[in-house]
């Protein structure tokens, strides 16, 4: 079991089961998208326009659920539990108590506010209008992206380049507007329906990976060819019948398109060979991997002497040695983990990277075995596992856990592929 269902002794359990399905809400989930991007400038305690939002949101919900009992189901509770465990025991062991209690206060504000979008998407029916609105302002913040670039001279002459200016646009950095759009990318592909909806979901798509190119984040470009793989898998596995003729076109079909991206990236602009090297996408990758080893071998050192994990939100804490700082201007403390898996391991011990593994794990089992819209479930449950695949991809070198779109992208995935799940007032609508 994933999911764990808290409900109060009802009079009419189906009297309750328009509490979140109302216009009110469905304009909040749309708002919630349409403000997604805007992280910048950061209000009290970094708080984003979203988060205000959010509080007064999440005040209301847990008014609804006490009042009118209704009931209220916390997917993956099983992963959440171990988290948390690991988390406690992860806190004995922290040089700064006060960050882990911060961290943890986040980590306890983004369950919630899941717990909320799962709670009220699954009564919606109709999600489109909010992956609409994601996609709509996903396009704009692209577009802002790209002009930043074009500002400073970026683009289009250095679009395939792996070095040079990095727009960050309403993000904290480059690499968060890369994640945001990767997300985005797939949130896209639920909307094709054919005709103009197939259009515009792949002009989208088209805008979306050229701004994400222009933020040269090498992390964000391999998930989401890895993603498109898995989302193409996926498709090709719906039915009966030709599944390893499916399946060898598609994977003769990613050769190509990694190949051509390879030749075009490392020889494009002129062919020429010379860029391969420092200024050539491996070169930079090579750089990365190099900056974040060096901060890895540093944690990996505690974790020895601290097997239960250094303590939540504590890997920025360690003094680092001058040569491993990761740029000539950074303080002598180290930065991020740059990983979440490395963060998990390290901050929360073993239990901890256990329990983020069995929360990746359950996202994906529960799309696949998800029962969404008929008409388009096949569709829709190739794009929600390729988005679920490209973030847990790109975690492998970014922390992105406290990132708002990732949470209402799996909330968008949970509710649209078992909504039958998460509305106990429904209880026939939930056997298998």
């Amino acid at each position: 079991m994933t999911t764990a269902t808290f409900a109060l002794p009802a009079r009419t359990l189906h009297e309750r089961a328009g509490a979140f399905a109302g216009r009110g809400w469905r304009a909040y989930l749309v708002a919630a998208a349409l403000l997604l991007p805007l992280v910048l400038p950061p209000g009290p305690a970094q708080l984003a326009a979203l988060d205000v939002v959010n509080l007064g949101a999440l005040a209301v919900f847990a008014a609804v659920v006490l009042l009118r009992r209704v009931p209220v189901v916390v997917p993956f509770a099983v992963p959440l539990i171990v988290i948390g465990a690991a988390s406690l025991l992860a806190v004995t062991n922290a040089r700064s108590v006060g960050a882990s209690a911060l961290s943890l206060a986040q980590d306890a504000y983004l369950v919630a506010w899941f717990v909320l979008l799962v709670a009220v998407m699954s009564r919606q029916g109709n999600l489109r209008p909010t992956a609409l609105a994601w996609v709509v302002v996903a396009n704009l913040a692209a577009l802002g992206l790209i002009a930043q670039a074009a500002r400073a001279g970026a683009f289009p002459g250095q679009l395939l380049s792996a070095e040079g200016f990095r727009p960050a646009g309403t993000f904290y950095g480059a690499n968060m507007a890369a994640d945001y759009l990767v997300l985005s990318v797939f949130v896209a592909l639920t909307l094709v329906r054919g005709g103009r909806s197939a259009a515009f979901a792949f002009a989208s798509i088209a805008l979306l990976v050229v701004a994400l190119l222009v933020t040269k984040s090498n992390g964000s470009l391999i998930a989401l060819v890895i993603g498109f793989a898995a989302a193409g898998i996926v498709w090709a596995m719906r039915g009966e019948g030709a599944r390893l003729r499916r399946l060898g076109g598609l994977a003769l079909l990613g050769g190509v398109l990694v190949l051509g991206a390879f030749a075009t990236v490392e020889w494009g602009a002129g062919g020429e060979a010379e860029r391969i090297g420092s200024a050539g996408v491996l070169g930079r990758m090579e750089k990365s991997s190099t900056s974040r080893q060096a901060i890895w071998s540093q944690l990996a050192g505690r974790l020895v002497r601290n097997p239960l994990g250094i303590g939540p939100g504590n890997s920025v804490h360690q003094s680092v040695a001058i040569g491993y700082r990761v740029r000539p201007s950074a303080s002598f403390q180290s930065k991020e983990a740059h990983s979440d898996y490395i963060a998990y391991a390290v901050e929360r011990g073993p239990f901890g990277l256990l329990g983020h593994l069995l929360w990746v794990a359950a996202g994906l089992a529960l799309v696949l075995g998800g029962r969404g819209p008929a008409p388009r479930l096949e569709w829709l449950r190739a794009a929600f596992a390729g988005g679920l695949v490209a973030t847990a991809v790109h975690s492998a070198v970014i922390e992105k856990l406290h990132f708002r779109h990732y949470w209402l992208f799996l909330a968008l995935a949970t509710a649209t592929m078992a909504a039958s799940r998460f509305r106990p007032e429904h209880p026939e609508e939930a056997r298998p």
